[in-house]
């Protein structure tokens, strides 16, 4: 009997009433002892695999590191004795398995047969995909299926503009263009890994890549896995945050030699790595790697930074409105699928999504790859940007001036932008008066209080005051500011609200091809039924 189950599984009741005659863990290094000993008390003899050399278990408290916790029952009970070494791997190419031996196992590793050895891409389109390549030379050696450049290092440059490092959207671009070319090459998609140290580059090269079969995780994750082609994103290249007697980096993710071993022999076939090679000598294992890559293995090409940076200030946005995340706007490599009727629809949909601060840097730097753009100044996406604001401000504005609440003056919204707020006491405000206080509106209802029971029976209607438009707004003004105050309640604009508005207001939006077809066929899809929906009605 062969049963297979977690650490924490063999705590179930069922394996209480059995022994085993040999319990085997593997990945025995990333188990805490204490999570590892339940499944040994289930078995006569045990068997622990593992590579020391890679990660770890996953212990957060420094306390608890401290005093040991992090030590595996592998490391904790290795010794010649009791320990062999398994030198044949069935993994990685020659080249890759070099790599490897010389940043951590000494040479120790060996190819387990010639096809291992000598195993490359196979890319039926690879002469079609390096025509195109006339003008991107640095993007060759990477695209390329032989075995002397099955592991190529990319040197981008101080590209990171973030405070402290941790995503790098230069580097997403580079990778978004090198898996797209890749899959036109021939590579099946669910064949390529993208690993990275820091959890935000992993959210952002996720949406940015955005196919299910192309795998983003951390080093963490991947160990125990592997792909044929496995791309390192080191995602740091902030030069001035290290100084020449630094002694702390062995303490940061980089600096974990374990981590680097993790994420080199992950790749079968191809392994490329991104980052800035000055930034990354800062680090030992990275240096020691660089120390034993070629010079043809680096690729530095300034053409590649010149074409693609974008100077930026390291500031923070503070606009009036929260920034999107450019990784919503960036074309996916495989849309997802859906219905084909929905297609138009989904389309028309992202053709009138409005960029912001983040979507203009983002494309600036995937335009660049396609255009061949030299270079985009700051001050040219700033006016852009505030533009785009301005523009989205229009709009708001617009659909907030058809909601119900909203005063009315000569057919127009009082506050409209580019006039004067007629009274101070009117401003727009983040209270609004309880429904208790029965505050009327743009017509003041008086009636005359009567002493006597008899002549206020009489009275059969109403008096209605005549007063003036300033005298409305006066009293409704003061009774607004007597009376308890709630907190308003936010709607959210409707797609409804927004296409109503923009029928209304025709000129908000310029009178252009695109905009106009693709309101149309939004509209024709929310107000008319489809010919399924008739047919089903009908029966």
């Amino acid at each position: 009997l062969v049963v297979g189950t977690t650490c924490l599984g063999a705590g179930h009741a069922l394996f209480t009433r059995r022994t085993f005659d040999i319990c085997i863990v593997d990945e025995s290094t990333q188990v805490l002892q204490v999570s590892v000993l339940r499944p040994l008390f289930c078995a006569k003899k045990f068997v622990l695999i593992g590579d020391p050399e890679q990660l770890p278990p996953v212990v957060r408290s420094k306390r608890a590191k401290e005093l040991g916790m992090s030590e595996s029952l592998f490391a904790r009970l290795d010794s010649p004795d009791v320990t062999v070494c398994l030198n044949l791997q069935y993994r990685m190419n020659q080249a890759i398995t070099d790599v490897a031996n010389e940043l951590t196992y000494n040479g120790q590793l060996k190819c387990g047969n010639e096809e291992t050895s000598l195993a490359t891409l196979e890319l039926p389109n690879e002469n079609l995909v390096m025509d195109e390549l006339a003008e991107e030379s640095w993007l060759r050696p990477i695209l390329s299926s032989s075995l002397q450049n099955s592991f190529v290092m990319l040197d981008t440059g101080p590209t990171c503009r973030t405070e402290r490092g941790y995503t790098n959207l230069f580097e997403a671009a580079v990778i978004h263009r090198v898996v797209r070319l890749l899959i036109k090459a021939g590579v099946v998609d669910s064949g390529i890994g993208i690993i990275a140290p820091y959890r935000a580059q992993v959210a952002l090269l996720r949406k940015v890549v955005s196919a299910d079969a192309v795998e983003v995780n951390t080093v963490d994750q991947y160990q125990g896995r592997d792909k044929d082609v496995i791309i390192f994103s080191c995602t740091k290249s902030v030069r001035n945050d290290y100084t020449e007697n630094n002694k702390s980096d062995e303490n940061e993710i980089l600096g974990d030699k374990r981590r680097l071993t993790v994420a080199v022999t992950r790749a079968k076939k191809k392994l490329i790595i991104i980052g800035d090679v000055i930034t990354l000598r800062k680090y030992s294992p990275f240096n020691q790697l660089l120390e034993c890559l070629s010079h043809s293995s680096v690729i530095r090409d300034n053409k590649l930074n010149r074409r693609t940076k974008v100077k930026r200030r390291n500031r923070s946005d503070k606009g009036n409105f929260e920034p999107a995340d450019v990784s919503e706007y960036i074309t996916p490599l495989h849309p997802p699928p859906s219905h084909a009727r929905d297609e138009p629809l989904r389309y028309s949909a992202h053709e009138l999504f409005l960029p912001d601060t983040s979507l203009i840097f983002g494309r600036l730097l995937l335009c660049a790859w396609e255009q061949g753009m030299e270079g985009a100044e700051e001050s040219a996406a700033e006016i852009i940007i505030i533009a785009v604001q301005q523009f989205l401000k229009n709009i708001l504005m617009t659909v907030l001036s058809r909601r119900k609440g909203y005063k009315l003056r000569e057919n127009r919204f009082m506050y409209n932008l580019g006039t004067a707020v007629p009274n101070p006491w009117l401003r727009n405000t983040a209270n609004i008066a309880d429904d208790s206080m029965n505050n009327r509106g743009t017509e003041e209802l008086i009636e005359e209080e009567e002493e006597e029971e008899e002549q206020e029976e009489e009275k059969s209607q109403p008096v209605f005051q005549r007063l003036s438009l300033e005298e409305i707004e006066q009293r409704a003004a003061y009774q607004i500011a007597c009376s308890n105050t709630v907190p308003t309640t936010h709607y959210p604009v409707t797609p409804f609200q927004l296409l109503e508005a923009l029928q209304v207001n025709r000129n908000m939006i310029p009178s252009h091809t695109v905009y106009s077809l693709n309101t149309e066929r939004i509209i024709t899809s929310l107000n008319h039924p489809t010919t399924e929906e008739i047919e089903a009605t009908s029966k």
